[in-house]
């Protein structure tokens, strides 16, 4: 389990990001009384719960990361997002 506490998070990390970035869209939505601004909230809401869950869980990541733990990274990214 020690090879994934670094990915998680950095997906984890990823995730909050995300879900920070999807409130500029809702914002302009909501603006302009769009009716499906809705689905960005609550998709928002969601991703931001589970980016907060990984890096909570997996907060103790090492100093350096092996290169196996990158292409695990680059691979959840790609898929989670």
């Amino acid at each position: 389990m020690a090879l994934f506490r670094p990915a998680l998070f950095i997906v984890g990390l990823m995730l909050v990001a995300l879900a920070v970035m999807m409130a500029v869209p809702v914002l302009f939505l909501a603006e302009g009384q769009a009716p499906d601004w809705h689905a960005f909230v609550i998709s928002a809401i969601v991703t931001l719960v589970c980016g907060a869950t990984l890096v909570a869980l997996y907060r103790d990541i090492p100093d350096r990361l092996h290169p196996r733990q990158v292409f695990m990274i680059t691979g959840l990214s790609w898929a989670v997002i």
